[in-house]
């Protein structure tokens, strides 16, 4: 008996595709037993603020912690698949050390996480990075615990509303796994079946 094949690409379409929406459904349906970050209404956006007990960068560093793995993952998926807006990172430091070296720093600072978001599938160009040294401190520079809070770099979803990130995606469940789809392929996560 001769056994042939007639067009598998549909079959293997549809079957990325309910791959595509378990990977979706997974980030949004699994519960976080610990919440990575909290979304802030401002007037400039939605700010995205990591939990106080993740540190990004060791004094002096910009190099990410390894802490901050899940937290990009996280942010890179709110930024792709519920938002269309430009994206400000601001980086920071704490107050030890020349305004020049902490300026420095802080613009690295702010690179390092435009990067680690690019790496993540977030186009540049939606990526606004600059540094303020350490204007704009977020606890007092006095004790070491401050000024670790202090070295950090912030993200705003620019004319963002928390309402809108934090809608229902179920409706539209089928265009963000197929979205999700598509930047795995073009990435190179998954190939296409010939």
């Amino acid at each position: 008996m001769k056994h042939t094949t007639t067009n598998r690409q549909p079959l293997a379409l549809w079957l990325g595709v309910l791959l595509a929406i378990t990977l979706v459904a997974g980030y949004n349906v699994t519960p976080m037993k610990k919440q990575l970050y909290q979304m802030d209404q401002t007037a400039r956006g939605v700010e995205v603020k990591l939990n106080n007990n993740v540190m990004l960068f060791e004094f002096g560093k910009a190099q990410l912690s390894h802490a901050s793995t899940p937290y990009l993952d996280k942010l890179a998926f709110l930024i792709l698949y519920k938002s269309s807006k430009q994206v400000a990172v601001e980086g920071f430091t704490d107050n030890i050390g020349s305004i020049e070296v902490n300026q420095a720093l802080s613009n690295a600072r702010a690179m390092v996480v435009s990067e680690a978001l690019q790496k993540r599938g977030v186009p540049a160009k939606r990526l606004k990075s600059a540094g303020l040294a350490f204007h704009r401190p977020v606890m007092s520079n006095s004790l070491e615990q401050g000024r670790a809070l202090n070295r950090r770099a912030e993200i705003t979803l620019l004319d963002e509303t928390v309402d809108k990130l934090t809608e229902e995606s179920t409706n539209n469940a089928f265009q963000l796994a197929f979205s999700r789809l598509k930047n795995m392929v073009e990435q190179g996560a998954i190939r296409p079946l010939s």
